[in-house]
């Protein structure tokens, strides 16, 4: 080095007198060492060391990549035996549990550098098995966080085995290896979690105004109080198969199963009978009830046993 420069100190201490032993420190000091970069202090380091020609190519190649990119490209030129990129994951097996359908399970991963700098690509065999971000970029020494978003459809089911892929490459988007992680879920065996004291109170409270909508319809028999009165036990019977089915988590198969009671009722109660007995069921009758009772809970039932298969 010439004399009149400035001397790096890194935070371990360590003072660098040549191009290999600024490289091997800026490796293991990799965040002080961009810091460098941006002041221009490694360039007149450079220089400083007779390497005029490199400093040149330095500033150059700081405008058209990225920080760490470059500071790659230069600790490889200037010393050609620092480690290559290696990514090693956390775990080699990832275990979802028990997830359920429509609804998300995450799971954190974490990659952690065991080499030099490394761009990591992750793709999975699931394809309802979602993760962010998709691409990392991993220093030296850091670990980076994937987030596993599990999310399954209705035509999952039973025990279900897949697996993460991650593909590991070098500053210059060279593929440098391949690794992956086993992923295991339980899909849609014991998905309904024990109902709890508030599930139990939004059933009574459905039961209770259910009968109190049809108490005030029997008394008043505003017109078309007979359809109104077969909704009722329509949504009645649809919420709870609804809650019996999937429970009272998911708001929206909630409701998808209270809008098909009622139109399983409203075929159950009026319209069935039309084509079956070729005349409509005297008003409120106790087979229009277990006629409109019926439609209401095969029609969620069926949809759901649909899904299941």
């Amino acid at each position: 080095m010439q004399l009149g420069v400035e001397p790096l100190i890194f935070p371990g201490g360590e003072r660098p007198t040549s191009p290999q032993e600024f490289a091997r420190a800026c490796f293991r000091w990799w965040n002080f060492a961009l810091g460098l970069l941006h002041d221009g202090k490694v360039s007149a380091f450079l220089r400083g060391c007779g390497m005029a020609n490199l400093a040149d190519w330095l500033q150059q190649s700081q405008g058209d990549a990225s920080p760490d990119t470059v500071l790659d490209a230069l600790l490889r030129r200037l010393e050609p035996g620092l480690p290559p990129p290696a990514v090693e994951p956390s775990v080699q097996h990832i275990s979802l549990g028990v997830v359920t359908p429509g609804l998300q399970t995450a799971v954190p991963l974490l990659l952690l550098s065991r080499g030099g700098l490394a761009q990591v690509a992750v793709t999975s065999s699931l394809p309802w098995l979602q993760f962010y971000p998709e691409h990392l970029l991993i220093r030296p020494g850091e670990q980076e966080q994937v987030q596993l978003c599990a999310s399954p459809d209705y035509a999952s089911h039973g025990q279900i085995r897949g697996s993460l892929q991650l593909q590991v490459y070098d500053a210059q988007a060279r593929l440098v290896s391949t690794q992956k992680v086993q992923v295991s879920a339980e899909v849609g065996a014991g998905t309904r979690a024990r109902p709890g004291r508030v599930d139990m109170l939004w059933l009574l409270m459905i039961l209770t105004s259910a009968l109190v909508v049809l108490m005030l319809l029997w008394t008043l028999r505003p017109p078309g109080w007979s359809l109104l009165s077969v909704i009722c036990v329509g949504l009645t019977a649809g919420g709870i198969a609804g809650w019996v089915l999937n429970g009272a988590g998911d708001l929206s198969l909630l409701l998808m199963h209270t809008l098909l009671g009622a139109l399983g009722a409203i075929a159950g109660g009026l319209i069935v009978p039309l084509f079956i007995l070729k005349r409509a069921l005297p008003l409120l009758s106790a087979g229009q009830m277990a006629g409109a009772l019926l439609g209401a809970v095969l029609a969620p039932l069926l949809v759901h046993l649909f899904f299941e298969s």
